[in-house]
This record gives C-alpha cells, sequence and structure tokens, in this order.
C-alpha cells in the first residue's frame, strides 16, 4: 500500500509552519526548519511585489515595501483597521493588512500560497516519485465567517493545492489543531471531561478558546465551552514597545538608521531578539551594537557604539502581551465557569510562550489556583503540528474496519424486495459510510403507533449474509439500542392497505462514522421523520 504524508500548514498572520507526517510511520511529525534564506521553525508571511516576475516571499522578501498581516483581509467581516499599527507600519516599512494596488486578498494570499506549495513539492519531491499520496491539512481561525473560510479554499486552489500539487486538501480550525497537539504532548495529564482553555499568543493577536473533552478515543471529540475571544496585543507589541522606545531616546536618527539598515532583517533587529528569547527577568543591562551620533548616557555608550538596555526597559516591553494575555485569560475561566464548567488546563502556545520572562510572570498571575498551567514543548508549532496530527488521523481511518457488523429487527420490519433477507447495515474501510435501505412495516389498527426497533451488532468483521443463520441464532446477537418508531405524524390513509395491515414504507438511512466511533440511524416515512438514534461502535 502506497504510504500517505500529510503536510500540516499553519498560515499564520506573522509566520507559517509546516510539518510532515507519515501515516505509515509510528515515527513523529517532522518539522520543517530549513527554509529559504532562513533557519528558522518557520518563515514569514510575508511577500513583496518589486520585481515583474514572481513575488518574494518568507525571509526573502526585504522590497519596499512588503506586505504582511495579509491574511487578515479575507475576513471581510472585520475592517483591517481594527489590527493595524500605523505606528509600526512606519518604523518597520511594512504594509499590515494592505493590499497592493489591483490585487485582493484572495489573489495575494494565493500568490503566497503558491511559493509555500512549490516549496513543499520540492522537499517532497522523492516521495511523489515513490507515489506516496499527499494529503494537505491547513487551518483557520474558528472565529473566522463562513464566507472567510470559502475565500481560504479558494486561495489555496488558486495557488495550485489540488492540482499543480496534486493531493487532497482538508481544512480545520486553528484552535482544534492546537488543542490535538497539546493532548498528544500532555497525555494522561488531561482526562476525558476536563474542561481545557488554550491561550494562543501569535505575532499579530492573542486568541482564546475553552473546550471540554468528550472522549479521546476512539476519536478526539471536543466540546466548545464558550465563544472564542481575542485581542491585538501579540508579540509584535514587544518590538514595536523596543522601537517606541528607541524613538523616544534617540529621536529620528536612530529611525533613519534602523531602516537603512535593513530594519527587521537587520543585525540589530537579530541582537534584540537573542536579547528578549533569553531574557528572564533578572537584573543586569544588555547591550546592542548601533552606530550613532549621541552623547554618553544611561542609554548610550559611544565609546563602543552601544544601546544600553536595562531589567526595567525589558519588563516594560513585555508587559503589555503579558498584561492583556492573562486578562483574556481569566475572561475565559469566568466565561466558563458561568456556564458551569471550571478549567483545570491553562495551556499557552504562539512563540511568545516560549519567553522564560513571561511564563515566570503567567506563574505569579495564577498562584495557589487548582488550574494547571500548560506551556508545552514547541509552543510556537502547536497549530502546524496538531494539523499534521488531525490529518495522519483522519488518513489511518481510511485503513479501519469496524470489528462488528449491525443490524436491525422488528418482527412486522421487511425487506422491500421478499429474496433479499438481509436487514444488516454493512460497513467498509472508510471513515464515513452511508447506508440508505427501504422496508416494509405491516402495521395493524389495533397496534401502537409507537414501535421499538431493535437494533443489533454481531462480532464480525464480515456481515453475515443472514441474521438468522449465525451459528447458535439471534443469541450471538448483541440488542445495543431500542430506536423508536414514531408513526403519529404519517398518514396512514395515504399508504396501501393489505389485508388488515397498514403496508408503511420506511426508508433507514444509517451513517456509520469510524472516525467518531458511532453508527446513525434515521427513519423516515415520506417526508416524515419517524426515529433516531446513535450508537457506539467498535473498530479493528
Amino acid at each position: 500500500m502506497a504510504n500517505t504524508i500529510i503536510v500540516g500548514i499553519d498560515f499564520g498572520m506573522t509566520f507559517t509552519g509546516v510539518v510532515f507526517a507519515s501515516v505509515n510511520s509510528e515515527q513523529p511529525p517532522i518539522i520543517v526548519n530549513q527554509w529559504p534564506d532562513g533557519l528558522a521553525s518557520k518563515t514569514l508571511s510575508r511577500i513583496d511585489y518589486v520585481d515583474n516576475g514572481e513575488p518574494e516571499w518568507g525571509f526573502s522578501a526585504v522590497g519596499n515595501p512588503t506586505y504582511t498581516w495579509f491574511k487578515q483581509t479575507l475576513d471581510t467581516s472585520t475592517s483591517p483597521g481594527d489590527i493595524r499599527d500605523e505606528e509600526f507600519e512606519s518604523l518597520t516599512n511594512q504594509e499590515l493588512a494592505r493590499l497592493p494596488p489591483g490585487i485582493d486578498g484572495r489573489r495575494i494570499v494565493g500568490d503566497y500560497l503558491r511559493q509555500i506549495g512549490r516549496f513543499v513539492a520540492n522537499l517532497l519531491e522523492d516521495e511523489i516519485q515513490k507515489g506516496s499520496r499527499i494529503q494537505f491539512q491547513f487551518s483557520t481561525p474558528v472565529v473566522w465567517p463562513d464566507s472567510a473560510h470559502d475565500a481560504m479554499w479558494h486561495a489555496i486552489r488558486d495557488a495550485g493545492f489540488g492540482t499543480t500539487f496534486p493531493g487532497d486538501i482538508r481544512l480545520s480550525s486553528e484552535s482544534e489543531a492546537a488543542a490535538r497537539y497539546i493532548l498528544h504532548k500532555e497525555g494522561d495529564n488531561i482526562k476525558t471531561n476536563d474542561v481545557f482553555c488554550i491561550c494562543d499568543i501569535g505575532g499579530c493577536t492573542v486568541d482564546s478558546t475553552c473546550y471540554r473533552i468528550l472522549s479521546k478515543q476512539p476519536a478526539l471529540r471536543l466540546e466548545q465551552i464558550c465563544q472564542s475571544r481575542g485581542n491585538k496585543s501579540g508579540a509584535f507589541t514587544v518590538d514595536l514597545k523596543f522601537l517606541q522606545c528607541m524613538c523616544r531616546r534617540f529621536g529620528r536618527q536612530f529611525k533613519h538608521k534602523f531602516l537603512k539598515s535593513d530594519g527587521l532583517n537587520s543585525a540589530f533587529v537579530r541582537q534584540f531578539n537573542t536579547i528578549k528569547e533569553g531574557f528572564d527577568g533578572t537584573e543586569g543591562e544588555h547591550r546592542l551594537v548601533i552606530e550613532l551620533e549621541a552623547e554618553e548616557s544611561e542609554f548610550y555608550d559611544p565609546d563602543n557604539s552601544e544601546i544600553i538596555l536595562t531589567r526595567r526597559d525589558m519588563k516594560d516591553f513585555f508587559s503589555q502581551t503579558i498584561n492583556e494575555s492573562f486578562s483574556l485569560m481569566q475572561e475565559q475561566r469566568d466565561r466558563a465557569k458561568y456556564n458551569h464548567a471550571i478549567v483545570r488546563h491553562m495551556c499557552i502556545t504562539g512563540g511568545f510562550a516560549d519567553s522564560a520572562y513571561a511564563r515566570k510572570r503567567f506563574h505569579k498571575m495564577f498562584p495557589g489556583t487548582a488550574m494547571r498551567l500548560v506551556f508545552p514543548a514547541a509552543p510556537a508549532m502547536a497549530t502546524s503540528f496538531g494539523s499534521a496530527l488531525i490529518g495522519r488521523q483522519d488518513a489511518s481511518f481510511a485503513n479501519k474496519r469496524s470489528a462488528r457488523s449491525y443490524g436491525i429487527y422488528h418482527k412486522d420490519l421487511l425487506p422491500v424486495h421478499p429474496n433479499n433477507k438481509e436487514r444488516r447495515i454493512r460497513e467498509r474501510n472508510s471513515m464515513s459510510v452511508r447506508y440508505t435501505k427501504r422496508f416494509e412495516l405491516l402495521h395493524s389498527s389495533t397496534d401502537p403507533l409507537e414501535k421499538a426497533i431493535q437494533v443489533f451488532s454481531v462480532d464480525h468483521a464480515k456481515p453475515p449474509t443472514d441474521w438468522n443463520k449465525l451459528s447458535g441464532g439471534r443469541s450471538k446477537m448483541e440488542k445495543l439500542e431500542s430506536l423508536s418508531i414514531d408513526l403519529t405524524a404519517v398518514p396512514l390513509n395515504d399508504h396501501p392497505q393489505i389485508g388488515p395491515f397498514t403496508q408503511i414504507l420506511l426508508d433507514v438511512e444509517a451513517t456509520l462514522n469510524l472516525k467518531q466511533g458511532e453508527l446513525n440511524i434515521k427513519v423516515s416515512a415520506g417526508n416524515h421523520r419517524c426515529g433516531e438514534c446513535t450508537v457506539h461502535t467498535v473498530w479493528a
């Protein structure tokens, strides 16, 4: 059997991550960390159209202007101005949530994802040549309206996924993907019926969602407890506060020097990123090299051309993101409590969750509570890694077979074709199979209008051809459920009469979902729904 490769793609506002997972292997998914012009776990969600040829993207997009945060333009229900920060644009020479002339949101997203697709296809060239099946698993914000999800789908297709880059395309929510990653990492630390909250501190925004775990096997099933919430206080505010501080202390000459030395792509910013990532709140000063015409002060050492940052400076840079993230977590915890749910685990994802200082502050903000703070490994990769896990689970169910066969029985329920004695519900190797069949139910005027049809199972992966010929007879069959059929609203006079009986034609629709571990049975007579039930299934 050919292998299936899942490509989990987290196209974010500021960064994009890609993770590969093999369905036929127990090896953990592989994080892509080598990008054109950059070594990192994610590349920049950035593009420029400086040349007339193919646009530059990711770390290679250094033109003037460069466009980023353009994912937001797919959601026309929200004004990009609500998240745009003009001061940050001015300081970094970037166009935030803006569109190039003559290009709409679907086009710019498609142009960017096309470059991602080419990059991925090149990495998977050997697998493609071996005949491996490819499944692309994208994630989208849970708060998006249907129109934005639809725009994203079309942008993905415009980019060539499914055509130029052959393979299936699946979409899942970002919060569901992050939840899958967290539960994969946490294992038995988070149990069925537990309520947990995910706070994703991204580069642009902070988003939070609360879930209850309904089941973990045979598939993960989550119930969203309260509406997703978010605010514009992502990790970019740390950089913004830093640049504001530099402009305040050193004036226009800093901005000129900063932009002239490639701005966000400069060695100066790389120095600050190293300091930012290593800051844990302890005492000490931090120095960055940049040549300025400034006198010696507590903030600048002209002899060594170094800017001096104090512990207080660093704490101030972090404060807005930490405080507003904490407020969002508190709000979600309170909303869950209002809905009679107690948050047991607060899971913090996004690259900001790697900050030692942020972790210390969050622990101090939730002292002595029964709620666990969870910082998963590689939190920036939670969504892309989780997307790959979702895709791998979905693809693996295509090779599952139910370990049982299911049937329905009532003494007056007969197949429409007398020669067909079979009353079973046959399953196939698929995640979801829909079975439809018409039966006739003989109803006497003296019989009650509510009838109980029995749902049976038998432990045979291969369904029997005749339930009554099983070894041991019907005693080998396990009664699972009584499907109540209500004929009250059915116009019986519209159905044929056979002697003292009314011949009621019933349509049975059974959907076997191996992924959910459920068999759902619906019965109707004409346009009238008569009954429905759901039973849990067992797969091999």
